[in-house]
């Protein structure tokens, strides 16, 4: 084994002069560097390496032995672990060009894997004659390892923020829904889905104050349910509240989206209509006259005879009042007149009736 050193150190003292002889110290140039590397002739020689590259795979000199008898000289020993090309370091020689050769993998003896780039950098004299070439191997492992745990955590930050974004989304949408709903609840009448009486004032006041800034007109409906308290005595409130439902059901369908209905109280129920047309209200009181009178009042209270029937009374604007409260009261006024006429009819507002 001393011998093989011997030899390994004496083949590494090979060709030093040319390079002594211009006044470079190569083996102080290779031992400065982090990196493994090695420094070659013309003829493949190895002349210099410096100590990191037996650190880096994981040998030292005198384990050579091992691999020069694996690959038959110290040369191929070396270059096996370096995995280098004889053909490429004669095209350095001819070109004088340093060449790289990106994304190398290196193997050392204890099973390492290494990847990175091998530079062949030629040292040329004064009359650019190249004299050999340092063989440079740059370690991306660590870089590599860096990156790979990088891109791991943005992965994972990535994946992390997508479902808390997805978490917050649902638990958004669920307040969103929620909120919805309280709103729903708060705006209109439990039993009929229909606007509640406070919610309702709010709306015809604004429809009032834009019919006035346009002059507009505006006409306001008051419904009362006839002979509604014989349903509750005779069927129950149970009944009488599926009476309230499928009433107000069909005279909402009644209505365009720009008009509205809310429950007054009780069995009473009142409109606000967005219209100029005397003819287009009483079109309007026919169809919910009409709509009501053909519900199916034995399916909804089972044992009941005769038909369903209301009485609405209507009050017009500018007409007969320019306020919210003055048109309510006169609407329902006529609604007493329709009433007190027979019921199952539409009466509008007249000085003379009240």
């Amino acid at each position: 084994m001393d011998n093989c050193y011997r030899n390994i150190e004496r083949l590494l003292s090979n060709g030093n002069n040319d390079v002594n002889n211009l006044g470079i110290d190569i083996r102080s140039i290779l031992d400065g560097l982090p990196d493994p590397a090695i420094y070659v002739d013309n003829d493949t020689n190895v002349l210099f390496y410096n100590a990191t590259f037996f650190e880096f795979f994981s040998i030292r000199p005198r384990q050579l032995q091992g691999l020069i008898e694996q690959n038959g000289t110290f040369v191929d020993a070396i270059f096996s672990l370096f995995d280098i090309n004889p053909d490429v370091i004669k095209n350095v020689f001819e070109c004088h060009t340093v060449m790289q050769v990106p994304d190398v993998i290196y193997k050392s003896e204890d099973g390492n894997i290494f990847k990175g780039m091998r530079s062949y950098i030629p040292v040329l004299n004064s009359e650019k004659h190249c004299l050999g070439i340092i063989i440079h191997f740059r370690d991306f492992s660590p870089e590599a390892k860096m990156q790979e745990r990088y891109e791991k955590v943005l992965i994972e930050e990535k994946e992390y923020a997508d479902d808390l974004e997805r978490k917050v989304s649902e638990k958004t949408e669920k307040l969103t829904q929620a909120l919805k709903e309280v709103t729903l609840l708060s705006r209109t009448d439990a039993l009929t889905g229909l606007l509640n009486r406070q919610v309702f004032m709010e709306l015809t006041q604004k429809s009032l104050e834009i019919a006035k800034r346009y002059d507009e007109g505006l006409a306001i409906l008051m419904f009362d349910l006839d002979h509604f308290k014989q349903v509750n005595d005779n069927f129950g409130h149970q009944a009488g509240d599926r009476v309230l439902q499928a009433s107000t059901k069909c005279l909402k369908q009644s209505i365009r989206e720009t008009d509205h209905i809310g429950r007054y109280g009780g069995e009473e129920f009142v409109m606000c209509i967005k219209t100029n047309s005397l003819e287009a209200v009483e079109q309007l009181g026919d169809r919910c006259l009409e709509a009501v009178r053909s519900l199916p009042i034995n399916t909804i209270v089972p044992g009941k005879k005769d038909i369903l029937t209301i009485s609405i009374g209507c009050a017009l604007y500018p007409k007969d009042g320019s306020t919210v409260p003055e048109l309510i009261k006169c609407a329902d006024d006529a609604l007493y007149q329709a009433k007190k006429n027979g019921r199952n009819k539409m009466v509008f507002f007249s000085v003379d009736n009240s």
